[in-house]
């Protein structure tokens, strides 16, 4: 099993309800709401820090 630090954030569009908790957490500014309302990764800027992940209240953002 690997650390968070090799695994890509991903973000489950059937449980988001697009919220922004996880944009507004980014340090890094790697999430973004894209035209359809949903947050995406920008992998580029992610350092995989996990706050994300964390904060999401409904569980939608999540490491692959």
């Amino acid at each position: 099993m690997g650390t968070a630090q090799n695994k890509k954030i991903s973000i489950d569009s059937k449980v988001c309800t697009q919220c922004g908790a996880c944009v507004t957490a980014c340090a890094t500014k790697a999430l973004e709401f894209g035209g359809d309302g949903f947050p995406f990764l920008i992998e580029g800027s992610c350092v995989h820090c996990g706050g994300c992940v964390g904060i999401c209240p409904v569980f939608a953002v999540g490491y692959d």
